[in-house]
């Protein structure tokens, strides 16, 4: 493992002038939130939900100003990736 992906990486992000813009932002996710790979992200742990909330979030009129989707990244058992990277089909995404 990088150290890099273990200690993340240190560029600013468009996260933290979501944060300094006093906007609200979230990140909903199915498996892994690779947004957490920038170091600037990790202290907003709360703003990270899982993809299932972000239904539940959007039907009560909850959701945040700015909402980041995050794919499934894997196949894992029944659940196929929804990725539109390769090598899985633009289809799914």
């Amino acid at each position: 493992v990088a150290d890099h992906e273990v200690i993340g990486y240190p560029q600013r992000s468009f996260f933290m002038d979501l944060f300094e813009s006093h906007k609200s932002w979230g990140v909903y996710f199915e498996d892994f939130p690779t947004s957490l790979v920038l170091d600037d992200t990790r202290i907003f742990l709360e703003r990270f939900h899982m993809m299932k909330d972000f239904l539940d979030h959007a039907k009560k009129g909850t959701l945040p100003e700015f909402s980041f989707l995050e794919p499934r990244w894997f196949d894992e058992g029944p659940w196929e990736a929804s990725t539109q990277h390769p090598d899985h089909a633009i289809s799914a995404g």
